[in-house]
């Protein structure tokens, strides 16, 4: 009892308040790392740092959104390592954490602060009689309030208003003297004031309000301001030097002004927002202290302000206007409304706090916390709308929301953030497919639907089993969303920047693994590289196949613990899942049709090209008639259409993969559509091969295909009602429940519900544990990151499984790519040169420099020892451990970045290579390698001069091209 009291007293708008102070707080330390960059050495490093590996690696500042995404994808690798050169800087978590102690000493100190701003006299300076004190010690113990509590009067107020300020242990109610006149003329008016003001305070309002405020003014003016006036200094350097290369980081210079301009509005509109929705509670929580609510029927001052200003500048208030707080008074179930406002704003923060939380997430976690952002913003808008939207969402009495609305304006609220927060790692303010952006509506609109169907399916199990199912629920719901955030980070980036394949990297890496002729399926390539660009994302990822899982089997168990008379169909829902899979194998075998006419000639070369394109049209029917089966029962339901919809979708889907599995196993004995084999015979390995390879693809994409399907389709179905001016209306009242069944019938209905339950669970885990996509170490992984490198070596004979390649995942890491084309603006060539050597190539020389001294001073040496002897004695151990130093400098050179130019690249890498051939020849000539011929010492010493004669030629030509670096990068450079 206790906990529903507390839940239906809670606002639910302290979570929306923490993510804020959380948003401000992260944000601080990328505003601290960039203002600072120009003040200490630290964040100078920082500074360079972000720039400086993109440049050493052969960034060109004037390619395009495209060149530059791809420059990244080619060079992962490289500039993890040169991020990794140095540790990162601690100057914006260290600045952060001192604007959170200054903050912390102005939320503390404030009600001092107040007392000194406000002349006020305590309460007993006003009451004469001693009346008044009695009174509001009346109303604080009605409120249940401590008696740390004080009232004060300020005198210099003739308004009939009051203000509560402070913080935990330290409130004031400041009462204008206004008040105590209203106080002889009305005292019901009187008493609603001050509830009012004392519910401020049991809320926690003074509190909220304080922190916020503390810490956004200081904020700005510690970051914020500073932040602004960096770039303001960039714009101005830019204009005084037009011919600097770095002009052409104009527009993501505006990214990062807009991210800020951003943050600033975002942050004091929803700080509004979140004051005025804790006001309409504070008069709720008076009138339920027994205030009068006609002390709330006040006339508001005209305004003579145009209407759309006025509702403009409303957005902006922190009280609202008279009339509203007469509405929510009138009706207390106004507030249980999603406002689009408030969605909005939830994911607008949302999706800056991943810009915020990233930098921090790079310093602390590293490459192994890639999902931390991605699980910390799921989790961020689930905690923020949570209390308000499940108590909306779980209506019973017909008025809950169906959960579109809110999900498509969170959704928005991602859109817009992630529009302005990307332009800090693009070049252009618009991306080349902006379309793919409208994404973030089903992001969002997918699992708050989804939430809102599970919520009422919940109400109607036995009480207790709410809570755990509530639990689940919940969980399965930040999942989902998680899984849409999840997809947009590993693909949906790339594609909106205008490419989805890599730039042909993945149609390279089938033509050079896989064995046929690739020619007939010209377009058929291009469909499966655009395709394997959307689904490869998430098919690999363990969590989202749970989630894929979980999203269709927790609502079916929910539908099937119903009772009798509430539960919405589930018979007709499963028969429409059997009547799709139907479909489904005849669309197979549409398939296995169109492309049996197409197929070559000879068997062997139908198991390569052939093969896979054959697979991947397979994969996508898959996919595409759970598609349909999820917009036609989500269109032709009334109630809960979404859970129905991806119930059905699995049922299609299973079946599917049956169809599929049948049509190979039994391949040449279909007649018309045999695919590889004329011969007729049972196979079952050929079937559960091909079947499985389509599964690592589909199993999860399917699913969540389906259900943005099924948005799509409820969406289309509502416009259509609405323009054939025929809206639903709410469901029909459902008969009396039937009499109670004997105990053997509702056995035999346990057992039926548990037998469908089994049937649907365990193939698809198995399918899941059996399935699972193996890591891309084969040809066609070594393939796709020689094309995405651009290397120039071929991949050679080797070949991968056919039927491996539709569900194959391009994998990170390989051989380093080759350099980038030289820029045609020398400023740039210089910028990427000295860049090159800032980063690691200067460090990286001089180690290798001190190897060739010693062994330079060794060789000295020993040639001084051996004036004037017939014989020189030389200590092998001694020439070993040099030539070995020399051997690891010259492996730690070889490992940095190529050169930003492809001529000094050629003529760097062979001047290594030359020098560690001699280091080698010297090991060897000491100690023979295992194997090696017999050889006298005469021709093992032999051996050493010419070994020491190549080094030295190899050092000449690396001092050459060193050289030749240098100069490229500016004459002060040149001295090595």
């Amino acid at each position: 009892m206790k906990l529903s009291v507390a839940w239906r007293s809670a606002t639910g708008t302290g979570p929306r308040f923490v993510l804020l102070l959380v948003l401000v707080t992260l944000s601080g330390v990328l505003l601290f790392n960039i203002t600072l960059a120009l003040v200490t050495p630290d964040g100078m490093q920082f500074a360079l740092r972000q720039h400086d590996c993109d440049y050493a690696t052969g960034f060109d500042p004037t390619a395009s959104d495209r060149e530059h995404a791809l420059h990244l994808l080619r060079n992962h690798d490289l500039l993890k390592q040169c991020a990794g050169e140095r540790p990162w800087p601690r100057t914006g978590i260290v600045a952060t954490a001192v604007m959170l102690a200054v903050a912390g000493a102005v939320y503390w100190y404030q009600p001092k602060f107040n007392a000194l701003r406000r002349a006020s006299v305590p309460v007993e300076a006003a009451d004469a009689d001693g009346s008044l004190a009695t009174e509001l010690e009346l109303l604080r113990t009605r409120a249940g309030l401590s008696p740390e509590l004080t009232f004060r009067v300020d005198p210099a107020r003739m308004t009939s208003g009051a203000r509560v300020h402070g913080r935990t242990g330290s409130y004031r109610v400041h009462l204008h003297a206004g008040l105590l006149v209203l106080r002889g003329t009305d005292p019901g008016g009187f008493r609603a004031v001050v509830l009012h003001e004392l519910a401020h305070v049991r809320h926690r309002d003074v509190d909220y309000a304080s922190a916020t405020t503390a810490l956004w003014r200081v904020f700005v003016l510690t970051a914020l301001i500073p932040y602004f006036a960096y770039f303001g200094y960039i714009f101005f350097l830019f204009t005084r030097h037009p011919d600097d290369p770095w002009l052409h980081g104009v527009p993501s210079a505006i990214g990062f002004v807009l991210v800020g301009l951003l943050l600033a509005g975002l942050v004091h509109l929803a700080r509004a927002d979140l004051l005025r929705r804790r006001e309409f509670h504070a008069d709720l929580r008076a009138v339920a202290w027994g205030a009068d609510p006609a002390g709330w029927r006040r006339p508001d001052p005209a305004g003579g302000g145009l209407p759309w200003w006025h509702r403009f500048t409303k957005l902006l208030r922190t009280h609202p206007s008279w009339e509203e707080r007469g509405k929510v008074l009138a009706d207390a179930g106004r507030l249980d409304r999603l406002v689009p406002v408030e969605m909005f704003l939830t994911g607008t923060a949302a999706s800056l706090l991943y810009g915020a939380v990233a930098p921090v997430e790079a310093m602390v976690l590293g490459s192994t916390g890639l999902w931390f952002s991605d699980v910390l913003v799921a989790l961020a808008v689930c905690c923020a709308l949570g209390v308000q939207t499940t108590r909306v969402l779980s209506r019973t009495d017909g008025k809950a929301e169906s959960g579109l609305l809110p999900g498509a304006w969170l959704g928005l609220g991602l859109l817009v953030a992630q529009v302005a927060g990307s332009t800090r790692h693009r070049l252009d303010l618009v991306p080349l497919s902006p379309q793919y952006l409208l994404v973030f509506l089903l992001v969002a609109t997918v699992p708050m639907v989804w939430w809102s169907q599970a919520l009422k399916l919940l109400a109607g199990l036995p009480r207790p089993w709410r809570r755990v199912g509530f639990a689940v629920c919940a969980s399965v719901a930040a999942a989902t969303l998680y899984s849409g955030l999840r997809w947009w980070r590993l693909g949906g980036e790339i594609i909106t920047l205008g490419f989805g394949d890599h730039a042909g990297a993945l149609s390279k890496a089938y033509t050079s693994t896989i064995h046929g002729d690739w020619r007939p399926f010209a377009a058929d390539l291009a469909a499966l590289d655009a395709g394997m660009s959307v689904l490869s994302p998430l098919h690999a990822l363990p969590a989202v196949r749970v989630t894929a899982i979980l999203l269709w089997l927790v609502p079916l168990v929910l539908l099937l613990l119903q009772q009798a008379q509430a539960r919405p169909g589930i018979r007709r829902t499963l028969t429409a899942g059997l009547a799709g899979g139907l479909a489904s194998w005849v669309v197979v075998a549409a398939v296995r049709y169109v492309m049996a006419a197409r197929r070559p000639a000879g068997v062997h070369e139908r198991t390569g090209a052939y093969l896979t394109i054959s697979m991947w049209w397979l994969a996508v029917a898959v996919i595409a008639v759970c598609v349909v089966a999820g917009v036609l029962v989500a269109a032709f339901s009334r109630r809960f259409w979404m859970v129905r919809a991806l119930v059905t979708a699995q049922v299609v889907q299973l079946l599917a993969y049956g169809g599929v599995f049948f049509s190979f196993a039994a391949d040449g004995c279909l007649g018309p559509v045999n695919s590889v084999l004329d011969t007729c015979r049972w196979n079952t390995h050929n079937g559960a091969t091909v079947a499985l390879g389509i599964v690592r693809l589909t199993l999860s994409n399917a699913v969540l295909a389906a259900a943005c399907a099924a948005v799509l389709g409820a969406g289309g179905a509502w416009l259509v009602r609405l323009w054939r001016a025929h809206p639903g209306t709410a469901p029909a009242p459902q008969p009396p429940p039937p009499p109670s069944s004997t105990t053997p019938a509702r056995r035999r209905r346990a057992a039926l519900k548990a037998a469908a339950v089994l049937a649907l669970c365990v193939p698809a885990v198995l399918l899941a544990l059996v399935a699972q996509p193996r890591p891309n170490t084969g040809a066609y992984g070594r393939a796709f990151t020689q094309e995405l490198a651009g290397s120039d070596r071929s991949s050679g004979d080797q070949r991968a499984p056919a039927q491996e390649a539709p569900g194959a995942s391009p994998g990170a890491g390989g051989r380093e790519p080759r350099p980038e084309p030289s820029p045609e603006d020398p400023a740039v060539q210089r910028l990427q040169m000295r860049a090159w050597l800032r980063n690691g190539g200067h460090t990286r020389v001089q180690g290798f420099d001190n190897a060739v001294t010693l062994l330079y001073r060794e060789i000295h040496k020993r040639r001084v020892q051996g004036k004037g002897k017939e014989k020189l004695t030389i200590d092998e151990d001694d020439f070993h451990g040099l030539c070995g130093d020399l051997g690891k400098q010259t492996v730690r050179v070889q490992d940095y970045l190529p050169v930003p130019d492809r001529e000094l690249q050629r003529a760097w890498s062979a001047a290594l290579s030359r020098v560690m051939a001699g280091v080698q020849d010297c090991q060897d000539a000491f100690y023979p390698p295992k194997g090696a011929p017999r050889r006298t010492m005469a021709e093992r010493g032999q051996d050493f001069a010419d070994s020491l004669h190549e080094i030295v030629a190899g050092v000449d030509d690396v001092t050459a091209a060193f050289r030749r670096i240098a100069i490229e990068a500016g004459a002060e450079l040149a001295n090595r």
